[in-house]
Formats: C-alpha cells, structure tokens, sequence
C-alpha cells in the first residue's frame, strides 16, 4: 500500500549535490531542502541508477527519502556527492555577439543565452550545431554548457573555434557527465578565437542535441589588456529591521562575470552571492548604514548602494515570527484574566480558555509576549482549559485557510520551528512543544520530560524514545521540521546546540490535520484526581517555551 524511509544528514550551505540510488519497480526518491521537496519518480523493469540534483541554499542539513505507493519498490546504494563539475577557471565570462544555430524545432538558438535553465536550443540529428560569434578575438579557456534532460542521459559532442568562421580547430570532444541540470565546464584547448561552435552527435537516449545555457570564458587576446568594467549595481535594496538584526534583500546584477557582494557597515562586514543576507548582532537604537558593493570574477567593483536602517527591541511576537495571521492563541486563561487557581475539584476547573485570532501587535503578559528575540509560551498548572483538555496551554493553533479547518495529510504540508524548553512543572515535568490535531486523534506529538528526554508520541499512543539520539538540556536549541504528505509524516529534530539530530516517518491514522505549536504544560494541579501515582502540581508551577522562528506551507 505504499511507504517511506528517510533520513537527515548533513551538508554545506551553498553546495551542488547530486542524490544518485539504484531503484527497482516502483520508485521516488526525493530531497527536502529548508521545506521545498524535490523529487523523481519511475517504474524499473531492472535496476537502474537514478539521480537528483539539488542546491543546499542555506541549509545545514536536508532529508533524503525514498518512497514507493504500489506494489513493490526496491532501492539500494544511496550516495550524496557535491556537484563539481562546474568551473574552476578564474578568467572572464566573454559577451557574446550573436548566436546562430544549424536548425532548431522552435527551440532557438537565443534560448542558451537567456540565464533561464528552463528554455532550450533544440534540434535532431547528428552533426547539427550552434555558433557563437564573440565579437572580436579572445584567448579562450573554458566553455560551459547546461544539457537539457542533463541528469538523465548524456550526450556527445564536439566543441571548435577560431578566428576564422569558415576554418575552426577542434579544441574538445567528449560527453557530459549525464547527472547535472547545471552549466558544466569543459577545459578546451587554450586558443585565440573570435568563433565557438558545438557540434552535437545526439545524445545516449536518442538523437536530439538539446542545450539549455552556455557560457563561454576566456581573457581579451587582441588587446592584451585585462577586463576593467566594474559590474551594475545591485538593485532594489531593501531593509527590515528586527530585534539585534537587520534583514536585506536586492537583486544581483545580470553581468555574465558576476561573482559576489560586499556588505559593509559600522563594525562589520559579510560576503555572499546570494541575494539576502541578516546582520546579526547589532545594537538596538543605533542606526546602521549597509552598503552593497557587487564584484565581478575579475576583482572589479560597482560605487555600491546604501541604505540604513536601525535594529530595535522587539515589542510584540508578531515582531518576531512573521506570519502570525495564520495562526491563533490559546492561553491559560479566560477572556477575562481568570483561571482555576481558587477551586478545588478537577470537574470545576475553568474550561473557558481564551482564544485570540487576532495576534498583530497582541501580547498577553506573561503567558505570550516578546523577550527579546523569542516569544515566551507560559502555561501554569493552575490555569483554564479548554472543555476537552485535562492540562493547560499557552500555544498557537494554525487557522488553515483562514479558519478553523483541517488541511488534508494526502497534501504536501510542511512546518519549521525553532525552539527551547526553558521550565518544566515539578510533579510531572512534562511539556508538549509541537503537534498534529486530527479530527480523531494526534498524528504527531513532540514532547520533552526532564527525566526521559525528548520523545515522540504518533498516531495518539505510539512512543518513540530517542534521547540517546538527541541529548536535551533545558535551554537547547531545537529545529522541528515536520512534513507531510501522500498520508505519511516525517519529524525531524535537529539539536542546534550539539548538532545531534533524529528523523522518524510513519503513516497516519487521521486523513486531516492542523499544526500547533508552543507549551501545553503536561501537569495540573488537579493531577491526583486523574492521574494515578503522582501529587498536585502548585498553581503557579508551569511549562515554558520559547519560540524564534516559524516557517510555514499549507495547501489547503
């Protein structure tokens, strides 16, 4: 009927890697990076290697998997490796003046000259080629080409150039690597060439030669002088300021030979070729001028532009976890302040928890408010319930859809949260941090108890212990990554303080669900009246936990 194994392991930011396994029958093998999944899947008469390529953007770690639906699915030998086949040559990317083709099926030439790994040349059969006409004569070093379908077969192919059009030298003959979609180099034979063609023979699955991105590197030989133009500005430079931090975003200019930004700043500076960046570690109140200078592979540098802005103390959670309309608060409390510290008997507790849906700008001190970088969840022994709840909690329920409403589990759904436990109760040291709440039951629940460690409790009555995995002290970082879909969920929790991490996949019971998140005490101070074994918790004894960071897909 289906199933799923996975694993999390870790990588470098920034890094090409190529997931390759040999599969059998019916087959998925997949990749989640930072919540995005990317897959491939097939049906195999033999075994076969099968390969995913993907980018770890800012990720430490991604989730490997390998699933099947129906009948049967054999996998084996799976490998990570980083993707270097692209370059390592240090010269300048050459503009290219125009671009003319042998033939093409709609598919034009221009295609391979637009940055867009989406668009293509195209055209069958062999010896049919493309050209490219530099303008005037340069010292080449390296070409790069970008196959289409290029990690699933390879092709042949030759590559020529020269000064004159009509008389070019062959400077390299061979296939691709048939495992990347990305631009891979070629080291041709250095040579002073005004033209570049590539003679294509087809490729290992039919006689198509189909390329789409080229790029073409080499230093300026008729003048002997080396490239001085600095490249564009970035542009659209924004900034959005947080507690100790500032986040800024641009676009990097389209010059061929771009290769990284500067930032600079009053104490600081950062790297990155990426097109965000925060600045951490700043000082609230002080302002801050950022200035965004953009390098080519060259050394050559833009004036940069600048913009200013000024971190400050966060006052509400809404200033801290973005996205906040998707959700509504539960607190141990009722509309009107209230809760069951005055009565006696676990029946007469207050079972009119309040329910806030509005939480731009809210804060409920002490039980949801902002400290300094973290919303504090507080729930106290002592507190109002909801009707159906023994236990008390200050947490977050996800409004799917905009509402109370179930999202379904057979839909990708994925949840990212960063958190620390900072208090448990004294009795029963329990506290409940993340959840799945399905009409039925609760497909998933992430729990910590101060004397048995992290545990998972799925499909509302399975446990799985895995403290020896991921020691936890009260205080430690964790990262929560749930996902769901075609009927299975995987949790990994990763401990960001030791890096130790634990990822369990099952299927679910319930067909739907919601997320919560945040400190469901799991202690009462009515515990003895339903809860063999143990004395009542204090009123004021209470869970605490501190959330920095939500991350959020819903289909719905």
């Amino acid at each position: 009927s289906g199933g799923m194994v996975s694993q999390t392991i870790s990588v470098e930011p920034d890094k090409d890697y190529i997931l390759s396994a040999y599969v059998l029958d019916s087959w998925t093998i997949g990749v989640s990076v930072d919540g995005n999944k990317i897959s491939k899947s097939g049906n195999a008469s033999d075994w076969e290697k099968v390969s995913v390529n993907f980018n770890s953007g800012s990720a430490n770690s991604v989730t490997i998997s390998a699933e099947y639906y129906n009948g049967t699915g054999r996998f084996d030998d799976f490998t990570i490796t980083e993707n270097n086949n692209t370059s390592t040559d240090n010269s300048s990317v050459l503009q290219v003046q125009t671009v003319t083709a042998s033939g093409d099926d709609g598919n034009v030439p221009q295609n391979t000259l637009d940055n867009d790994l989406s668009t293509r040349w195209s055209s069958e059969g062999d010896g049919q080629w493309i050209n490219y006409d530099l303008g005037s004569t340069n010292q080449l070093t390296e070409v790069l080409i970008a196959w289409y379908k290029g990690d699933e077969r390879t092709a042949s192919f030759d590559i020529y150039g020269g000064t004159d059009e009509n008389n070019l030298s062959l400077i390299f003959s061979g296939q691709s690597s048939g495992n990347s979609l990305n631009l891979e180099a070629y080291d041709v034979t250095d040579i002073d060439a005004r033209y570049v063609k590539i003679v294509g023979h087809g490729n290992s699955s039919n006689a198509w030669n189909s390329i789409t991105e080229v790029q073409i590197k080499g230093n300026n030989a008729s003048s002997g002088e080396e490239d001085t133009i600095p490249p564009q500005e970035v542009t659209n430079l924004s900034s959005s300021a947080s507690n100790q931090s500032v986040y800024l975003s641009w676009n990097n200019p389209t010059d061929n030979d771009f290769d990284h930004v500067e930032i600079s700043y009053n104490g600081g500076s950062a790297v990155t070729s990426a097109e965000n960046i925060t600045i951490d570690g700043l000082t609230n109140g002080t302002q801050y001028t950022f200035t965004v200078v953009a390098y080519d592979l060259r050394g050559n540098a833009s004036n940069g532009v600048s913009i200013a802005d000024t971190p400050e103390q966060a006052t509400y959670p809404s200033d801290i976890i973005s996205g906040l309309s998707h959700w509504k608060v539960t607190l141990p409390v009722d509309a009107d302040g209230n809760d069951s510290s005055n009565e006696t008997d676990y029946h007469d507790r207050n079972t009119n928890a309040w329910e806030v849906y509005d939480l731009i700008n809210f804060e409920y001190s002490p039980y949801f408010e902002a400290v300094n970088d973290e919303v504090v969840f507080k729930a106290h022994c002592g507190g109002a319930t909801t009707s159906g709840s023994k236990y008390p909690r200050s947490e977050l329920r996800q409004l799917v859809g905009g509402g109370d409403n179930y999202w379904s589990v057979n839909d990708y759904q994925y949840l990212q949260v960063e958190l620390r436990v900072t208090h448990t109760p004294v009795e029963k040291p329990e506290i409940c941090m993340t959840q799945i709440h399905g009409p039925e039951n609760e497909p998933l629940r992430l729990q910590y108890h101060a004397n048995n460690g992290l545990y998972l409790v799925w499909n509302e009555s399975n446990k799985i212990y895995f403290s020896d995995d991921v020691p936890y002290s009260l205080g430690q970082k964790l990262r929560v990554t749930v996902e769901v879909d075609n009927g299975d969920i995987t949790c990994t929790v990763l401990n960001l303080d030791n890096n130790k991490s634990f990822s369990y996949t099952w299927t679910s019971n319930d067909d739907t669900g919601y997320f919560k998140v945040g400190c469901y005490t799991q202690s009462s101070m009515f515990l003895s009246q339903f809860k063999s074994g143990y004395d009542d918790e204090t009123p004021d004894a209470y869970g605490e936990v501190r959330v920095s960071k939500i991350d959020l897909v819903e289909n719905y």
